[in-house]
């Protein structure tokens, strides 16, 4: 395609947006009227088929499309604080009263038989060893084989964890106390120094985004330990932080989202993006397979219709031909495309033509197939 029709496209969708001003993008917001059993949306997760989680304090809901839908599986609690989507498809859900685990829209409990006693649980993850870690409100446990726990080793610091982080692109899971940071290697904790806090300031909760940079929110402020290694206060004087689903959230491609009393940021590296207003009592975000956002807040779900920006693809990224008939996304999210010269289906890095010949038309069967 020639870049004048998609110039001129682009403009013409950008003059009629202005009115919204800058930073403001077109959002959707889902609230109990489209499927959420509570507005109190404590976090989202996405599966690796493409769906969307959101759990609240009354329930766990999927979005279907146009609206959320409940949950109907048993799970120890409807009061859900921690939500990880496992790379092999099951969701993991942690409540105030078990940890459960969903796979092919069926949930199985978790207790005493499995080494998670019934309790109040936080946070959940899997290391790159393929360990699954859970923090309960003072106890930390690791996966001793298949949906089995025992107690994690024991921490060189006198204090009780308050916050997990681990993802399976990591080296380590990192564990924070009031006071400390540690991280996991070789089976043994180690610490990692941290930043230079005042007598009376603890740490909150952590996390570590895609570029390896560690963030530990404080009582009184955001920190970031660089890839120098040196640590940076970056938020001072925040009054975010300290609602019940308020935490550092970690999404696909390595932006760390927090609140603060400003409102809702996301941090990757020296990056920094503000989304919404401090009023939007936003806490965290997810960005699902068409890099599409989705916001949780105190009051619901927000979906960013985007910004008006337009890609244009070609030969250059890996298209059989410039002439494309047909575009088409599947129920996995995956974007095919019918040129003049073959099928082409997105990857990561661009094109790859898996159909040679001229591809008219597409159509997504029901049962998942590509026609």
């Amino acid at each position: 395609m020639p870049p004048f029709p998609r110039l001129a496209a682009a403009f013409l969708l950008a003059t009629a947006l202005w009115p919204q001003g800058p930073g403001r993008p077109p959002t959707r917001h889902y609230g109990k009227e489209d499927g959420l059993l509570s507005e109190v949306v404590t976090a989202m997760a996405l599966t690796a088929d493409g769906q969307i989680w959101a759990g609240t304090e009354a329930g766990l809901t999927s979005f279907e499309g146009r609206q959320f839908a409940p949950f109907v599986g048993p799970l120890p609690s409807p009061v859900l604080t921690d939500l990880f989507a496992d790379p092999d498809g099951s969701l993991w859900v942690a409540t105030d009263g078990g940890v459960a685990r969903i796979r092919n829209r069926r949930s199985e409990l978790l207790g005493e038989a499995e080494g998670l006693p019934r309790g109040f649980y936080r946070k959940l993850g899997r290391d790159a060893l393929g360990h699954l870690w859970v923090l309960s409100t003072d106890t930390l446990y690791v996966e001793n084989g298949s949906m089995r726990f025992v107690r994690a080793p024991a921490l060189p610091v006198p204090e009780r964890p308050v916050h997990l982080f681990t993802d399976p692109a990591d080296p380590g899971p990192l564990v924070i106390t009031a006071r400390h940071i540690l991280e996991c290697r070789g089976g043994a904790w180690v610490l990692v120094p941290g930043p230079p806090i005042g007598p009376k300031e603890e740490f909150l909760n952590h996390s570590r985004d895609g570029l390896g940079c560690i963030w530990v929110r404080s009582t009184r402020a955001m920190w970031q330990c660089g890839e120098d290694g040196a640590w940076h206060k970056v938020r001072t004087s925040m009054t975010g932080g300290f609602s019940f689903s308020s935490r550092p959230d970690r999404d696909a491609r390595g932006w760390v989202w927090f609140d603060d009393a400003d409102g809702l940021w996301r941090m990757k590296g020296d990056a920094r993006e503000r989304y919404g207003r401090a009023g939007d009592d936003a806490k965290g975000g997810l960005v699902d397979r068409e890099s599409g956002i989705w916001i949780r807040t105190d009051h619901g779900v927000q979906r960013n219709l985007g910004r008006s920006r337009w890609e244009g693809y070609d030969t250059r990224e890996g298209l059989a031909a410039n002439l494309a008939w047909q575009p088409l996304r599947d129920r996995s999210g995956r974007l095919w495309v019918g040129t003049d010269k073959g099928l082409c289906v997105a990857t990561d890095t661009g094109f790859r033509t898996v159909l040679p010949g001229r591809i008219l038309s597409l159509a997504a069967a029901p049962d998942g197939h590509l026609w």
